[in-house]
């Protein structure tokens, strides 16, 4: 490492093998973004890689919450044997709150909270400075291929996640969209739609080949909390742009699409369920002039990416 170069190190709570391989977990997912940026910057989530780092200066400390399980006792005593490292939290869901162990070093040492939303929006409150960058922007995928719209098979997917706070939503737009979830969760999405849903795994991000290629529109639904609650717009409005599938949004995103500074065409808003498949039907006649509106959407990205791979940076230098 040169002289003057600070060394930043990201742990991941649950000490895994190969966990860091995954491009399917966001967490994991957004702390490789921001360590590729860093001149020197490293991983760790084994006990060996821990060992590695036992004695050596680390600068930048960054947890990378994703789970409340995981050896807190190792980490506490890790934490201990670098007091002079700056202790950072980087999170992209607000509903986090900090494990009791975490939440004692960080209320002693002071902790800089990264995240993609408000800190007003966050309960834990001990944060001695805060930053917000759109973390999201990193669910981009670089590596999909894409496949022309004629030989695509499928018309709607959801792939988002099953949360009490879009239950509201679910019945009216769902019961005939194919819909990726865990098996764990299909139970419950049988109990609110019926039997007759169509159900595929999550999601595979790995290889750019996600089944998400085979769909021309996926829907974009959102927890009430944030209609009013900006957090930037999804990972899977990054996913679905990157794929070339068009997205159609609940009207009820609007204050989101306004304050992302995407502008959404007004095609791609539907009022409710008859209302989405009557646009789909229309925009099936004509698929390929829909999505060129889309895809001119991606120069905003590569903006808005530029802008939160400078604030990253600026963050940790």
């Amino acid at each position: 490492m040169k002289d003057g170069m600070k060394r930043t190190v990201f742990v991941e709570f649950k000490t895994m093998k190969h966990v860091w391989d995954q491009k399917t977990i966001a967490h994991i997912r957004i702390a490789r973004f921001a360590k590729d940026l860093l001149p020197c910057a490293d991983i760790v989530t084994t006990v060996e890689q821990f060992k590695k780092y036992w004695h050596k200066r680390i600068d930048n400390l960054v947890f990378v919450y994703g789970s409340r399980f995981g050896d807190f006792d190792l980490i506490k005593k890790f934490v201990e044997a670098h007091p002079e490292s700056k202790i950072f939290w980087l999170i992209n869901e607000y509903e986090l709150t900090p494990n009791s162990t975490l939440k004692k070093i960080w209320d002693e040492r002071g902790v800089h909270v990264i995240s993609n939303f408000s800190k007003d929006f966050l309960s834990y409150k001990g944060f001695s400075e805060y930053d917000v960058i759109n973390l999201n922007v990193s669910a981009y995928r670089e590596d999909a291929i894409v496949i022309p719209p004629l030989e695509r098979k499928y018309d709607l997917l959801y792939f988002g996640r099953f949360r009490q706070d879009r239950k509201q939503y679910f019945k009216d737009y769902l019961e005939k969209a194919i819909i990726s979830t865990s098996k764990k969760n299909i139970p419950k999405w049988r109990g609110l739609l019926g039997k007759d849903g169509k159900y595929i795994d999550k999601v595979n991000w790995n290889g750019g080949k996600a089944f998400l290629r085979f769909f021309r529109y996926s829907l974009y639904l959102e927890d009430v909390f944030t209609h009013s609650h900006f957090s930037h717009l999804a990972d899977r409005f990054y996913e679905a742009l990157s794929y070339g599938v068009l997205l159609l949004f609940d009207k009820n995103c609007k204050s989101t699409i306004e304050l992302s500074g995407y502008p959404i065409s007004g095609h791609q808003i539907v009022e409710n369920g008859k209302d989405m498949w009557e646009k789909i039907d229309h925009m099936n006649k004509n698929f390929d002039k829909f999505l060129d509106v889309q895809e001119a959407l991606k120069k905003t990205y590569l903006e808005e990416r530029e802008t939160a791979k400078k604030k990253i940076i600026e963050v940790f230098k």
